[in-house]
């Protein structure tokens, strides 16, 4: 029989939560990161002074792209903290009706 406890669930949730702050600032800086070098390296082999305006766009463009999957990372923390936290309601609740 399972049993749900209200205090592990919650630990649980502070957990995910936490998580998905920590991969927030990784996802940011790896992407703004691999942008800007990617790009600044285009840039090195298109023309021979103008790496530094690859770099640029590549750290706008890594920057933004971070933050949108930052945001879809916490968003789907946040979808398995809701379906943990109902589905020990359900069992709660089945195992009260008894």
């Amino acid at each position: 029989m399972l049993i749900f406890e209200h205090s592990r669930t919650e630990n649980i949730v502070n957990r995910l939560v936490r998580l998905a702050n920590a991969f927030r600032v990784l996802i940011i800086l790896f992407c703004l990161l691999f942008w800007a070098g990617g790009l600044a390296y285009v840039a090195a082999l298109l023309s021979d002074g103008a790496w530094y305006i690859g770099a640029i766009a590549g750290g706008i463009i890594g920057y933004l792209l971070g933050m949108l999957e930052a945001a879809l990372v916490a968003t789907g923390l946040e979808w398995m903290s809701q379906v943990l936290i109902s589905q020990g309601e359900i069992i709660r609740l089945a195992t009260t009706r008894k």
